[in-house]
């Protein structure tokens, strides 16, 4: 018999997995290794980063997206204008991989007005500060969950 933490090769063969490759199957993805990046929304003189101060003039405004809970915990994306997608598959601009993401899960869209969140029909939806959100603006300091992740929108520098 062979154990739950083996896999089986494509061969029918049996190989052990290898430690230093990353969570095993089954594995919590809110381990303790798990890190969470403090980002700063306020200047250096303790006022809120608000529209027009991060980026400049030209660039518009930046956003980060960063993931807060899960086995990317600290990762960031910058969020550039026009259109970002999301999903578990590798073409999307944010690859969030896991089950609980669909291959095509959402859209971002940073335009003049705003930024605009659409989710693409997922299996699971997409939250936007604990709700089911269709399609939505949101802004810096919003929390998105898609699948198992959870991730904050702010203002980058």
């Amino acid at each position: 018999m062979v154990p739950d933490n083996y896999t089986r090769g494509m061969d029918g063969t049996h190989q052990e997995p290898d430690a230093a490759v990353g969570p095993q199957p089954g594995a919590d993805a809110t381990s303790s290794g798990d890190v969470t990046e403090v980002l700063d929304l306020f200047d250096e003189e303790g006022k809120p980063i608000g529209p027009g101060r991060a980026g400049s003039e030209d660039d518009g405004p930046a956003y980060k997206l960063i993931v807060r809970t899960g086995q990317q915990a600290g990762r960031s994306w910058s969020v550039l204008p026009g259109d970002t997608r999301i999903g578990r598959h590798p073409y999307n601009d944010i690859l969030l991989d896991h089950i609980t993401v669909s291959r095509s899960h959402c859209l971002l869209t940073l335009d003049a007005t705003g930024m605009t969140l659409t989710d693409l029909g997922s299996t699971n939806g997409t939250y936007v500060n604990g709700r089911l959100a269709e399609s939505t603006t949101i802004l810096p300091g919003d929390e998105l969950m898609i699948g198992m992740f959870r991730l904050l929108l702010a203002r980058g520098r």
